[in-house]
């Protein structure tokens, strides 16, 4: 039995000042053919549907065709709502499309909306829906524990939601998720994806013993340590830190005896995301980056830049999403931090004082920042 999985759609998103509609479209369009070609019989959308929580009547319209159309070709609809959604608006009419292919769950419960369905090679499956949740609403749904993490309210979700004997069981969430030997550092996140501590975060080893978790929220396609959780990655690059990024979906084969085959397949953007450094004469002659209709940033190495450099910039690439230029400072601050992990704070921030400043700092004030850094690494 084939699923499909695929993630953070973020339909209705602009990149800088262009509308990605018409490049979503063409994206969704490849997804289409794949489910059609591979005889997918199950598409996971593993969150963030739509770039925002009141999604324009366009971005609705795709959001609308490509359902219908994974539908039309054989295949049932799994989605839940990421935190860009709106739960409440998801949710809404979700009974009534349930009997027509499509099961969303937009609000997380006490107890987990639940797919069953048996495939045409009699495959038997349970596929578990969580929704985008905070720790707020964790401890809303069980005021009864002690919430006192994301571990602890997943951990409590789990116990009132008992895998399927006889069922191969599958997970859908919409997070971050990170092994308990990991932390936010070591997994792949882009910008917009960034937490405050970890506060977001939880750990794999209170998921129970699914065949496959497909996982929403980071856009970069990764597995999550050595069981089989994926998050599948948006299916555009939507911000300059996603540039060169090859993005994917995971094609998943279920086996009637629980075991599971994941083969990425690969996607080819209308237009990609390119990040584009040099001098701006070798930037203008296009030789840098060949996608002259890609969405390009441009990073220029020159001392200083010359007048209506963007517009020039324009004439080479027309989608250009902005520019700066790459001073010493900023070289400066960058040969600073590296291997800043090796460097007590106080020199740490000698070497960053100097960097911006252009001068040493005196040892009384060098002396007065130990102290203060002491002290808050004790509160700490």
């Amino acid at each position: 039995m084939k699923l499909l999985h695929c993630a953070d759609l973020h339909i209705g998103k602009t990149l800088g000042e262009y509308p990605l509609l018409e490049d979503q479209r063409y994206i969704l369009d490849q997804i289409l053919h794949l489910i059609e070609c591979e005889q997918v019989e199950l598409l996971l959308l593993a969150g963030d549907l739509y770039d925002r929580s009141v999604p324009p009547a366009a971005a609705v319209a795709v959001l609308d065709d490509f359902i219908d159309g994974a539908i039309a070709r054989g295949a049932r609809v799994a989605a839940i709502a990421g935190n860009h959604d709106s739960a409440q608006r998801l949710q809404f009419g979700a009974r009534q499309t349930a009997a027509g292919g499509l099961l969303i769950q937009g609000v997380p419960s006490q107890r987990m909306a639940r797919l069953e369905m048996t495939g045409r090679d009699g495959t038997r499956l349970a596929v578990y829906l969580a929704p985008y949740v905070d720790l707020p609403r964790l401890r809303q749904l069980f005021p009864e524990r002690e919430v006192p993490d994301m571990d602890s309210g997943y951990a409590a979700w789990f116990a009132e939601n008992p895998l399927e004997p006889g069922a191969v069981n599958l997970l859908m969430a919409h997070g971050f998720f990170a092994p308990g030997a990991m932390s936010a550092g070591d997994m792949r996140r882009s910008e917009g994806e960034l937490a405050v501590g970890e506060s977001d975060l939880v750990h794999t080893g209170v998921l129970p013993d699914f065949a496959y978790v497909a996982l929403g929220h980071l856009h970069a396609p990764q597995q999550v340590g050595e069981r089989p959780i994926y998050y599948s990655g948006s299916p555009l690059s939507y911000s300059t830190s996603e540039a060169g990024q090859q993005k994917q979906v995971n094609l998943v084969e279920v086996r009637p005896d629980g075991q599971v085959q994941v083969r990425p397949q690969l996607l080819r953007p209308l237009r990609s995301v390119a990040v584009v450094r040099g001098s701006l004469a070798e930037i203008l002659t296009g030789r840098l980056h060949p996608g002259r209709q890609d969405y390009v940033y441009a990073v220029v190495t020159d001392r200083e830049l010359v007048y209506d450099s963007m517009n020039r910039l324009r004439g080479v690439y027309p989608n250009m999403l902005g520019l700066r230029l790459e001073s010493r400072r900023r070289q400066q601050l960058e040969q600073v931090a590296c291997g800043w992990e090796e460097i007590d704070s106080a020199t740490q921030f000698a070497d960053f004082y100097r960097a911006v400043k252009g001068e040493e700092l005196d040892e009384p004030s060098r002396e007065m920042i130990a102290q203060l850094l002491q002290k808050l690494e004790r509160e700490v």
